[in-house]
């Protein structure tokens, strides 16, 4: 509420007081929903899973991506990721911008710019109450006033979106060499419109020390850096990076350039071939980050909402369905709040306004008749079909002898992993057991031969090239799921999900593999 009360906090701890703030802070347990109805709790999870929920800390970089866990609770939401980054800004506030240029990369969605932002963040609030004792350049030691670090964000995409934001300038260079240090300037205090020589002194720290003004370290972030190596910018991207790279070299400059890609691989760094040669700029240092795992994206949700929201099997088909694609933060909380919108949309306007009650056992006298968890896996399997209704209507499209086939090989692919391959004679075999449910009729192994491969046909399970061409009711022939076994499931459960014998399936895949 006030900065006196932010004192002594670290960035750690701010965040998770944001956290507390922007999300269901009264789900960490049952008894904490007391007294809620179920439209207060689903509206607070609406809020809690928008993207922008937390003023931009959206806790993707939390304890659910959490490698190595430190002692100190102040840091407990650190990576070696995060870390690496939070001791590059620490090191340059120290050395008043004598740390060099970071490369932080990484697939879309998986907390780079949050972990930038962060940590750039909570660099800013340790120089506030930390005095370095000396510092790395000449004439600075003296100086015992406390540094004040600022940082420039561009994002090169959305920037490039922006038609009223292009113009030239002959003193710069092209199109971004403009834009960027055009900002530049406004930050430093350098007149518009001057060459390259006036940001170069004006971040100089020993022209600085000599004309009596004082110098801080300076963070220009580009987001999005390998769009500025694409062939449209024609060369003045590469023109740009090797003159920022080159400054951020320098151990005369107070400027630390970090730079964020959605590239995986180093492909665009390789571009700027004369990086390490004088007068180009040093190689920066590298930060890869993971995409999340199944588990981790479950953690990210229930940090947000809370553990007695979703049920289990409905969290696990939505971190599942996520990670096996993407593992893309952005993504799992988008699809989240769909998820949550359906739940809410299923209940009558008495039920929204009913107080949940707390306990899975419902008392034919009571007055609500509804429990906690709130969101179901039916409530997924309907939002995950409607993602993809093509693959929804090839499945609905089957026989049912084809659709109880495909629940098998799902079953046994469950439960064996989604990589392991199934023979022709195993899935017979237990397509065979399978006929004792009630679900199919029972089966010989060439009617079983001609589904296996109208289901290959449609796409929803696969053969090796190799083993297309032998007979189908060859031993030798390997099969596998054709597409995402999340998606196959949510499509499965609108035919055969609502009937006992259903589940009954994956209970006999288990003591089948076992």
């Amino acid at each position: 509420s006030s900065r006196s009360s932010l004192e002594k906090k670290t960035g750690g701890e701010i965040l998770k007081c944001k956290l507390q703030q922007g999300t269901l802070a009264v789900a960490s347990s049952r008894s904490s929903l007391e007294n809620k109805t179920v439209e207060e709790i689903l509206k607070c999870c609406k809020v809690a899973l928008g993207e922008s929920a937390l003023t931009k800390a959206n806790w993707m970089v939390s304890s659910a991506n959490t490698n190595n866990k430190k002692d100190d609770a102040s840091s407990d939401y650190e990576n070696q990721e995060v870390a690496n980054i939070k001791n590059f800004v620490i090191d340059s506030i120290k050395s008043n911008g004598n740390a060099g240029s970071l490369y932080v990369s990484g697939m879309p969605g998986c907390g780079k710019t949050t972990a930038v932002e962060m940590c750039l963040a909570e660099g800013c609030e340790w120089a506030r109450f930390n005095t370095p004792k000396c510092h790395a350049k000449p004439g600075i030691n003296d100086w015992q006033g406390r540094i004040e670090p600022e940082y420039l964000y561009f994002n090169v995409a959305s920037d490039a979106c922006n038609e009223q934001s292009q113009c030239t300038s002959s003193k710069y260079g092209g199109v971004w060499c403009s834009k960027v240090f055009s900002k530049l300037a406004m930050m430093i205090d350098v007149p518009p419109n001057t060459d390259l020589k006036a940001f170069e002194e004006r971040l100089s720290v020993t022209k600085a020390v000599k004309k009596g003004y004082r110098t801080r370290p300076i963070f220009l972030v580009l987001d999005e850096i390998d769009l500025l190596l694409n062939s449209k910018s024609c060369g003045d991207g590469e023109k740009l990076l090797y003159t920022l790279f080159r400054w951020s070299s320098d151990p005369n400059n107070t400027l630390s350039l970090i730079g964020i890609s959605n590239n995986t691989e180093t492909k665009s760094l390789r571009r700027l071939t004369d990086l390490g040669k004088q007068g180009f700029g040093e190689h920066p240092k590298t930060v890869v980050f993971k995409p999340y795992t199944h588990e981790q994206l479950a953690k990210i949700i229930t940090l947000r909402v809370g553990e007695h929201v979703f049920d289990s099997p409905a969290l696990n088909l939505l971190s599942r369905r996520i990670a096996a694609k993407f593992g893309d933060a952005r993504r799992i909380l988008e699809l989240a709040a769909k998820v949550v919108d359906y739940c809410s949309d299923s209940f009558s306007e008495a039920e929204k306004k009913s107080v949940v009650l707390q306990t899975d056992c419902v008392a034919s006298n009571a007055a609500s008749k509804v429990s906690l968890p709130l969101v179901k896996i039916e409530h997924v399997m309907k939002v995950v079909r409607d993602s993809n209704p093509q693959l929804t209507e090839t499945i609905l499209g089957q026989p049912r002898a084809a659709q109880v086939v495909l629940c098998v090989a799902l079953a046994m692919s469950r439960e064996l992993a989604s990589s392991y391959t199934i023979t022709h004679s195993q899935l017979l075999q237990y397509c065979q057991l399978a006929t004792q449910t009630g679900l199919m009729e029972s089966l010989n192994s060439s009617d079983f031969s001609d589904i296996v491969k109208n289901l290959c046909d449609a796409g929803l399970l696969r053969v090796s090239e190799e083993n297309y061409s032998f007979s189908f009711d060859s031993n030798r022939t390997e099969i596998q799921i054709g597409v995402q076994l999340e998606e196959v499931e949510s499509a499965l459960g609108e035919t055969l999900g609502t009937q006992p014998t259903y589940a009954k399936i994956t209970q006999k895949a288990k003591e089948f593999i076992h």
